[in-house]
């Protein structure tokens, strides 16, 4: 099945106030690469430009963006966007992005800006919430929500930085998700992780190819959580940020 432009007719059994997430889903993933459904997982699953005109199955839910590392220099910010601008009024794409700034690529930060803010913009408009891709870009981003002030949901997505940048992202209501990074041994993160007040968490695989399951379990023990609590707790974060 093919996502058309705007389109919404193939969609008319689908409810978000119960389908996003419905009752059958244990595990959210909030920001994926894999293409394979399970019943229980309600997974956002990314889309690029490139990927659009793919088949898609009619049960599974997007998210749509121009990512930092897809910016093409030889076209402006406005052609760019108009790539994905009309494929996200689609009932199926439940968010925007992903999207975001990268310090470590060349392209200029003026371009990623301005198109990070197209973003931004029809997020907004769409009340759907807004996936974020950051390297060395967090007070931009912070600068950018100030002045925003919006009312969807934003989500830096697979957090990777330090407890100062965490502290205020959370002063500012960024959801933070964090991915497989949370399942080595050695790795810092595990205590960042606890430090995110629950109502803004949310968990991913990004493109790992690891299965959301073991990062939930491994989430439920760091929290010294249950992992049936951990599940309801991330149903009802999803359905906040996606009804806001």
């Amino acid at each position: 099945m093919i996502l058309e432009k705007g389109e919404k007719k193939n969609f008319s059994n689908f409810s978000p106030e119960t389908d996003l997430p419905s009752l059958m889903h244990k595990y959210v993933d909030i920001h994926t690469h894999q293409s394979k459904i399970q019943k229980d997982v309600f997974a956002v699953m990314n889309l690029m430009p490139d990927e659009l005109e793919k088949g898609l199955a009619k049960d599974a839910f997007f998210s749509v963006g121009l990512h930092p590392w897809k910016i093409k220099t030889n076209m402006t910010p406005r052609e760019m966007f108009m790539s994905v601008e009309n494929y996200l009024s689609n009932d199926r794409v439940v968010c925007v992005g992903e999207t975001g700034i990268d310090r470590a690529i060349e392209v200029p930060l003026n371009v990623q800006e301005e198109l990070f803010e197209m973003h931004a913009t029809a997020s907004e408009n769409l009340k759907k919430p807004l996936i974020i891709h950051s390297v060395r870009s967090f007070p931009e981003l912070i600068s950018i929500r100030k002045r925003f002030k919006p009312q969807a949901s934003w989500i830096i997505h697979g957090f990777r930085s330090n407890r100062s940048t965490l502290e205020q992202l959370i002063k500012h209501d960024f959801y933070i998700s964090f991915g497989p990074v949370i399942l080595r041994e050695e790795s810092r993160y595990r205590e960042l992780l606890k430090l995110v007040p629950l109502s803004l968490l949310l968990l991913e695989t990004d493109d790992s190819g690891e299965d959301i399951r073991n990062v939930y379990a491994r989430a439920a023990g760091l929290l010294e959580m249950e992992l049936n609590e951990l599940q309801n707790l991330l149903v009802r974060n999803t359905t906040n940020l996606l009804h806001r």
